[in-house]
């Protein structure tokens, strides 16, 4: 069971669309998608 995960990305929405296409059929889905604030990057590190 995977709790949750994090990836960067530079195209939200077609990322979201590769994962969700991709893990459908592992059973997989999003529970719950949380905003950029509530994400903070800036506790693991950022990439600039």
């Amino acid at each position: 069971m995977i709790d949750h995960t994090g990836v960067m990305v530079s195209d939200f929405a077609k990322s979201l669309a590769f994962y969700e296409q991709a893990l459908e059929p592992l059973g997989y889905a999003m529970l719950k998608q949380l905003s950029a604030a509530q994400n903070r990057p800036h506790r693991y590190g950022r990439i600039r």
